[in-house]
């Protein structure tokens, strides 16, 4: 009577351990999900207004991207971890075989975005030097169009047509030639501090993009890496960039 009492409790206390591992899994799992599904939430959001055209745009969602990939590695994690628990579980399974899908592609997109971002980057920066270009070829215009003007009526109908023009006194006190002069070497002296105002302007944001860029390409790496070990949990779902992957892993 006392075995089968004792071993009744046995019984007992190992089917509540196997119901705690069971919903433990479950929680775990789900976890995962909501940390994935609310990552992908935030990129989505964070591309919102589309401007395909937009390097700017398109560099910003690269950054989106990798900034992600943590949070993503971390829900997708759970969900695998929670299929371990309860590896039994077909639902689990499925999630696990999921994720593993999700990973592989999210791998890819990882490789993708590498020379992706260097030309994103190079068209932002030719866009940064040709408004640089314009305001000096905007003055430049503006000086040849001082040297042409003869006469205080012509000079006032010129100043009146820029943009943001200048409000002219009602009446000189130096002779035309010496405004005209005067003026010429002001825009000139604009045109040389814009010159080199540019040059420095593209060295420094060269600079910075290149740091950011050597950043973002180890960190999608290494993403790429510990997403493709994940894609290894179903061999069905692996492509180029897991297998060569998975081959260096071992290889090493």
């Amino acid at each position: 009577m006392l075995n089968e009492e004792i071993e009744n409790l046995t019984q007992t206390s190992s089917s509540k351990r196997s119901r705690l591992w069971i919903e433990l899994s479950y929680v775990i799992s789900i976890a995962g999900w909501v940390v994935v599904a609310s990552t992908i939430n935030s990129i989505i959001f964070s591309a919102l207004p589309v401007l395909l055209s937009s390097p700017e745009w398109q560099l910003s969602l690269i950054g989106a991207f990798l900034s992600s990939s943590i949070p993503l590695l971390n829900g997708s994690v759970l969900v695998c971890l929670g299929s371990a628990l309860n590896y039994r579980d077909k639902r689990l399974k499925n999630w696990r075989n999921s994720i593993a899908t999700f990973s592989a592609a999210f791998s890819l997109v990882l490789v993708v975005i590498l020379p992706l971002q260097f030309y994103c980057g190079k068209r932002v920066l030719d866009r940064q030097a040709m408004q640089g270009l314009d305001e000096i070829n905007q003055l430049k215009t503006i000086a040849k169009g001082l040297q042409t003007v003869s006469s205080e009526q012509e000079l006032r109908s010129f100043v009146a047509s820029l943009p943001n023009a200048p409000e002219l006194p009602a009446k000189f006190d130096l002779p035309l030639p010496a405004i005209k002069a005067k003026a010429i070497e002001s825009v000139e002296s604009r045109i040389n501090l814009q010159s080199n105002n540019l040059v420095d302007r593209k060295s420094q944001t060269l600079q910075a993009f290149l740091k950011e860029a050597i950043r973002n390409t180890a960190q999608s790496i290494l993403m790429a890496a510990a997403f493709s070990s994940l894609a290894n949990l179903n061999y069905r779902s692996m492509n180029l960039v897991t297998r060569f992957f998975m081959n260096f892993v071992r290889q090493a």
